[in-house]
């Protein structure tokens, strides 16, 4: 897992990790069972991505996710409030995440 930043100065929450008293370097979150979209995608835990945006995104920060695969990413990033943004070349898991984020109504 890598979280990226553009700019030399960056937020980062350490609080949040010493708050759910989290260890830095190593995270146990259980796996998430596999995808039943019928798409080939690698869905990661909503804890996993809530962990990455709580360390490293701030509450009105953007998310972009360049493999958008099913949307997870930015389905978390909406429900905790952000905005994202979502890249995928495969089409049809564009349409999928479109459609499962359109689904949920805190989602926008």
């Amino acid at each position: 897992m890598f979280l990226l930043a553009q700019a030399r100065k960056y937020f980062f929450n350490k609080q949040a990790l010493v708050d759910h008293k989290i260890e830095e370097d190593m995270w146990t979150i259980s796996a998430q069972p596999k995808s039943t979209s019928g798409l080939d995608t690698a869905p990661f835990p909503d804890e996993l991505v809530q962990r990455c945006l709580d360390v490293g995104c701030s509450d009105n920060g953007v998310v972009l996710d360049p493999f958008l695969g099913s949307g997870t990413s930015i389905r978390v990033a909406n429900l905790s409030g952000r905005s994202g943004v979502g890249i995928d070349l495969n089409r049809d898991f564009c349409e999928y995440a479109a459609t499962t984020l359109l689904d949920d109504e805190k989602c926008t």
